[in-house]
């Protein structure tokens, strides 16, 4: 049986999944929905949104 590395997973999703990723990783870290957003250069509201919706429904974007 063949077991992919987190490398290998990376490569197969899409960019709006890897985003979504990163937001949820650094709010679980503390930062805050400004500093994500600065810091992925996209809009408060977006990065919000991504965070309000993975709150109500915590789904693994695995």
């Amino acid at each position: 049986m063949l077991h992919q590395n987190n490398e290998d997973n990376k490569a197969t999703k899409s960019p709006e999944q890897i985003l979504k990723e990163k937001i949820i990783e650094y709010y679980n870290k503390g930062m805050s929905i400004n500093e994500i957003a600065k810091m992925l250069d996209k809009g408060s509201g977006e990065v919000k949104l991504i965070i309000d919706l993975y709150h109500k429904n915590p789904i693994k974007w695995n």
